[in-house]
């Protein structure tokens, strides 16, 4: 028990040791926030992409369905369609617009959020294209479609896809 209340202080060994302790624990620690900030920012990045497709999406939701239907035909050779965000003569506002070219037209530029260029294509969903001959009746007025936004981080290729259709102006619901 007199050990315990020595006022000799602790040894220099006694100091080390506690450091040494301390700086693996703190290592350890700096590890785990490290590896949770690239989490955070990859997953950060993929919720980017996948609200740029859903925001594509929504926009050829509300394209003409005979002129979609005419692009995006179910024929192997289509060619995708690809969503890019315009300015009209040096004005501030901006506009989708979706072409068969893979390079933007003049005053058009990929989709880009935090800094980072999304390219988006459009294409025919072949599965539901599919389920659609099948079943005639139920899906002639849709053009089921598969909207992927890719992307690079780090010089990594990302993507992700979004799937939908463009309902007949018939049937659609306005807002």
């Amino acid at each position: 028990m007199k050990k315990f209340f020595n006022e000799k202080g602790l040894t220099l060994i006694e100091v080390l040791a506690s450091l040494v302790i301390l700086m693996i624990v703190f290592t350890g620690l700096m590890h785990f926030f490290s590896n949770a900030y690239s989490y955070t920012n990859r997953s950060q990045n993929k919720t980017a992409g996948i609200n740029v497709a859903r925001s594509a999406l929504a926009f050829m939701e509300r394209q003409s369905f005979i002129e979609m239907n005419e692009q995006l035909n179910q024929s192997a050779s289509a060619k995708p369609l690809y969503v890019y965000i315009c300015t009209q003569n040096n004005s501030t506002a901006q506009y989708y617009k979706y072409t068969k070219l893979a390079s933007p037209p003049n005053g058009c530029a990929p989709i880009t959020i935090n800094n980072i260029p999304f390219q988006v294509k459009v294409t025919y969903d072949d599965e539901k294209g599919q389920e659609k001959e099948h079943n005639k009746g139920n899906y002639k007025y849709t053009v089921p479609v598969i909207v992927s936004a890719e992307w690079k981080r780090n010089n990594e290729e990302l993507s992700t896809t979004v799937k939908g259709a463009i309902v007949s102006e018939d049937i659609r619901e306005t807002y």
